[in-house]
């Protein structure tokens, strides 16, 4: 089903501009806007841009979410600034960064370049955990022992 007023004489939208501005009544849902791609969707799911149709923000259909340029930043509960973009290039987090992961993700997961901290919780063994994937799609683990 497409776009439904929140006015109960409001016919379903299936396509088109909308003109004026959008309300989503949430009385009778928990989600304000649900999302769900197709099966097998390899466009994005959602995409935001500015009156030069610039992109500023893309949700593709794997999860990924992505915000143009170096202008955003991350807000916690009460607008505590968790992280914010300080160039294109750079992120400064604004808090200490809590890490609770506790399972290694597939190599798969990772693409050539990229790398994924998770904490091994074991008790009498904690480690932070890491897992790279090299330019050449060569995966490396390592750990670092926490001690007391």
């Amino acid at each position: 089903m497409g776009i439904v007023s929140s006015n109960i004489s409001g016919a379903p939208f299936n396509g088109g501009t909308i003109t004026n501005g959008l309300e989503v009544d949430t009385t009778a849902h928990t989600d304000a806007l649900k999302v769900v791609g197709a099966a097998g969707q390899a466009n994005d799911l959602f995409s935001a841009y500015d009156n030069s149709a610039n992109q500023l923000l893309q949700l593709d259909s794997a999860g990924g979410l992505y915000l143009a340029g170096g202008n955003f930043a991350v807000y916690g509960s009460g607008f505590t600034p968790l992280l914010c973009a300080v160039s294109t290039t750079t992120a400064r987090f604004q808090v200490p960064p809590v890490i609770a992961v506790n399972a290694a993700p597939a190599d798969v997961a990772l693409a050539a370049g990229q790398c994924a901290l998770w904490f091994d919780q074991t008790n009498g063994a904690a480690k932070l955990m890491m897992k790279a994937k090299q330019a050449d799609g060569t995966v490396k683990t390592g750990s670092v022992n926490v001690q007391t």
